[in-house]
């Protein structure tokens, strides 16, 4: 009699134990499934849900924008649930504090970009004002402003990857 009191205990310790790992899992998962959708968001944010660039380009570190007169581009703004069409081009470089020195891409954008995303993930400062010039006003992550130790309206030294392409030239001797 004893032994069949000791299962049934064990029974339910080990039926409490299936549960909460179940539970353990599903909560997991749904975790889970909330960064990916964060991250998805952040990433279509900061980069759009598609990304054209010409052949031989890639789509971050070296692209230039497109022509903003191509005959198809009034096409894509008609397809169902695109946006918006901007130009943007990137370009790796660097920018440099007295706390040290950060590899990024610039993104370079046009009056028309749809600054919406960024509007809302401000947390400082503001947008930059085209205004019918080229600004030189820069928006930078929090995270990064302060591991470079930059605050709103600081001036900031940038390096950028020239426009132009480099070639490598064979040496003389061969």
């Amino acid at each position: 009699a004893d032994g069949g009191a000791f299962s049934g205990a064990g029974y339910h310790i080990a039926w409490i134990s299936v549960a909460l790992s179940a539970l353990v899992m599903i909560v997991s998962l749904s975790v889970a499934d909330g960064f990916r959708s964060e991250i998805r968001a952040k990433a279509t944010g900061f980069m759009g849900a598609a990304v054209m660039v010409p052949p031989g380009q890639g789509p971050i570190n070296d692209s230039s924008p497109f022509d903003r007169n191509l005959s198809y581009l009034h096409c894509l703004d008609s397809i169902p649930g695109v946006a918006s069409v901007c130009p943007v081009a990137c370009r790796p470089g660097m920018i440099k504090s007295d706390e040290g020195i950060a590899g990024l891409c610039f993104k370079g954008v046009d009056s028309l970009y749809d600054f919406s995303f960024y509007g809302s993930s401000l947390v400082e400062g503001s947008l930059p004002v085209f205004s019918g010039r080229i600004s030189q006003d820069i928006l930078i992550s929090s995270r990064l402003a302060s591991r470079m130790g930059f605050g709103v309206g600081d001036k900031v030294r940038v390096v950028v990857k020239s426009l132009r392409t480099s070639f490598m030239r064979p040496s003389s001797d061969q």
